[in-house]
């Protein structure tokens, strides 16, 4: 980080010329699925802006609430990670020929943004 620091600051007074930084997550960011996994939807030192996606299905057919865990982390265990945010998605309609899917999509990290 101090090295970092030192080149922006070289590059914004003009000693260097001609460099660019590129900023990255410092840890990977995904979603607990069943089982308490971490599904990793971006990895640890992705240059940022970026925006990545995932299919998911529920666990089970007519299930009319969902849950989506964001946490940020490396383990596989998603208690083991540091939890961002859980979403809770309801009045989901009835679906019985096959499973519900949802296709989260993480929003860039360096501005929250999620311009599609």
């Amino acid at each position: 980080m101090v090295t970092g620091a030192a080149l922006l600051c070289a590059i914004m007074t003009g000693r260097i010329r001609h460099a660019l930084l590129l900023d990255a997550c410092s840890a990977s960011l995904g979603l607990e699925t069943t089982g308490g996994i971490m599904t990793k939807i971006i990895e640890r030192n992705t240059t940022i802006p970026t925006k990545r996606s995932e299919l998911f299905t529920t666990d089970s057919s007519n299930q009319g609430t969902m849950f989506l865990h964001i946490v940020e982390g490396e383990s596989e265990r998603a208690s083991q990670n540091r939890s961002l945010a859980v979403l809770e998605l309801t009045d989901l309609p009835p679906r019985w020929d096959s499973f519900r899917s949802l296709l989260p999509r993480i929003p860039d990290p360096a501005d929250g943004s999620d311009s599609t």
